[in-house]
């Protein structure tokens, strides 16, 4: 039986980086002289007690799956979903694809960011301390247009999340990481499969959280000032 499941996103292009990932995914880049972006989530994701890893592939797949073999024995399970519209369909998509691995022991992570180890550290805290579903949200840093934001309600529980927000009216942006308990993620189940019906290819998986997250149990969990990035 597993106990805690990381999905990792990493179908994209990432286009906007040219010659740095025409043959690679931006998760395999390099940080440093002995790890890739990915392979820093995945030492931070074992750390952390998680025993399986499902990575949503798409561009340069041959890479990513070359560094998971690399760790088969490190989790239970670590394998690859493979998103064939990779290049003409939004990360939407890819969560459609992993809809019905959204079952209340699942994290979501976006393969792009980095940081500290103190910020999954909490998030595990979160996790542990009660039922409630929350996304990692960077409340310190001042917020621009590109941002993907979210607002809280009077109960103190995220009801937007979107990059159209207003800066001065948000509270934080989203990095990158969240938990939906299991009845949070059969409605954001229905919200992607509403989407992907009405052809919706264009939009983030964050679109299909905003249809309906004024009415999950969604909590802002921050990063309390650790650093991140968002390659």
């Amino acid at each position: 039986m597993i106990k805690m499941r990381a999905i990792i996103f990493a179908a994209g292009l990432a286009s906007r980086l040219g010659e740095l990932t025409r043959n690679l995914p931006k998760a395999c880049l390099a940080l440093n002289d002995q790890e890739s972006i990915l392979e820093r989530s995945l030492s931070l994701i074992h750390d952390n007690v998680f025993d399986e890893v499902i990575i949503v592939t798409g561009h340069a797949k041959e890479s990513i799956e070359q560094v998971i073999a690399q760790w088969t024995k490190r989790f239970k399970k670590i394998e690859t979903v493979f998103n064939p519209e990779y290049s003409s369909r939004n990360n939407i998509y890819s969560a459609y694809l992993i809809r019905n691995l959204l079952d209340g022991t699942s994290f979501i992570f976006n393969s792009d960011i980095v940081y500290h180890p103190y910020i999954l550290e909490n998030a595990m805290f979160a996790y542990n301390s009660d039922s409630q579903s929350f996304l990692i949200i960077d409340d310190h840093k001042p917020l621009v247009d590109e941002d993907m934001k979210v607002t809280l309600n009077t109960k103190s529980n995220i009801n937007r999340i979107n990059k159209a927000l207003n800066n001065e009216e948000s509270q934080g942006e989203y990095i990158g990481i969240l938990y939906l308990n299991s009845n949070d993620a059969l409605q954001f189940r229905k919200s992607l499969e509403a989407m992907v019906e009405a052809q919706d290819y264009g939009k983030y998986y964050e679109d299909a959280l905003d249809k309906i997250a004024e009415d999950l149990d969604l909590k802002l969990v921050s990063t309390e000032g650790y650093e991140w990035t968002e390659i």
